[in-house]
Parts: C-alpha cells; sequence; structure tokens
C-alpha cells in the first residue's frame, strides 16, 4: 500500500475554507472624482453583501464605509476583518456618522483575493490614462507581493528634507504614544529627537 504525504501551505487552505463558505470580493464602477479615482467593492459571504468605496488619491489608496447605522459599519469591519484587513470602527467627533478606513499598507497585508481585486482597479486606471503609472507601479507591487504587517508596530516617514539631511517622523493622535517614540528615538542615538504638535 502506497502512502500519500500531503502539505497544505496555510494561506490555500485559508482561500479553500473560505470559498466554501461562499465568501466573495468583487468591484465595479470606476469613475473619476474630485480627489482621484474611486470604485465600489463589493465584498460578501453566506449571502451578505457590504458596498465599500475604494479612493485611488494623489498618495495612497483608501477603502472606506460609511454611514449613521452603527451596526451597518461594524458588519462592514467585520467583513473587511474576514479579507484579513484589520479596521476599526470609528465615530467622526462632529457628526453621528461611524466609518471604517483602511490604507495602502493595511490593505496590502489582506487576503490574496482582497488584493487581486485592487490591484485589478488600479491596473485598469492606469489603462485609462487616470493616475500615474510610475506611483500606481508602487501600489501594484505591494499588492501582488502582499506585506505583512505587524500590528501595535509604529509607522515612520522617512525621508531626506530639503537640506539633504535624513528626516525621521512618526505621527500619532495619542500622545502618549509620542512621547514613547520620542524617547525611543533617543535610545537609538538619534540626535535632535524632539516632539511638536
Amino acid at each position: 500500500m502506497r502512502e500519500m504525504n500531503i502539505v497544505i501551505n496555510h494561506k490555500l487552505a485559508e482561500a479553500v475554507r473560505l470559498g466554501a463558505e461562499g465568501f466573495d470580493i468583487r468591484w465595479e464602477g470606476l469613475r473619476l472624482t474630485k480627489s482621484g479615482v474611486a470604485a465600489d467593492l463589493t465584498i460578501s459571504e453566506g449571502g451578505i453583501a457590504v458596498k465599500h468605496n475604494v479612493y485611488l488619491r494623489k498618495d495612497d489608496i483608501r477603502l472606506q464605509f460609511q454611514s449613521t447605522d452603527r451596526s451597518r459599519v461594524e458588519l462592514a469591519a467585520r467583513l473587511l476583518k474576514r479579507a484579513g484587513v484589520g479596521a476599526e470602527v470609528k465615530r467622526k467627533s462632529d457628526e453621528d456618522v461611524w466609518y471604517v478606513y483602511a490604507y495602502t499598507d493595511v490593505l496590502a497585508a489582506g487576503h490574496e483575493r482582497l488584493r487581486k481585486a485592487l490591484a485589478e482597479i488600479v491596473r485598469e486606471t492606469i489603462a485609462r490614462g487616470w493616475i500615474d503609472a510610475g506611483k500606481a507601479e508602487g501600489w501594484l507591487e505591494k499588492l501582488e507581493r502582499g506585506l505583512t504587517l505587524k500590528e501595535e508596530w509604529p509607522k515612520y516617514l522617512v525621508r531626506l528634507s530639503s537640506s539633504g539631511a535624513l528626516e525621521v517622523k512618526y505621527q500619532s493622535t495619542s500622545s502618549d504614544g509620542i512621547v514613547q517614540e520620542a524617547q525611543r528615538f533617543r535610545e537609538m542615538g538619534l540626535e535632535g529627537a524632539s516632539i511638536s504638535r
């Protein structure tokens, strides 16, 4: 009697499981807007579908869903989590509107089906000449390769200033987070680590 050993990649196993459960991601409605390009991305599972807005903007891809119905936004966030995107429901401070947003890097860390749908949107936008191909190539690279993000790790902006100096920035709405990162900069020996408001 012959034996057969099967090794299943965990991502493949997840894709098979999601397919068996009727999980689906599709897009439509590509259009120009004042701030760039938009499309509708529908995530569905078990007969429940939520249409999210995808915006290709100057510096990023933003996926969003917002409503005055908090439970609807929570459903949108749960479907995003099923698609591998960690997104939290938040409330606009000056309105009775709830929302969930996800940006380029978080989206590129999502499930392959989500990344594939977003890449199709980007490619179609390039084909129509609606977006700078150089910028879009960076997005495509991230979406095709995928990213692994460590939750709760800070994200920095690193660039050369106009004077040629290396500039490392961290931004947050949390004052505790800013103080903690400034201390981390100092511990790494970075001169001039300061907090600005």
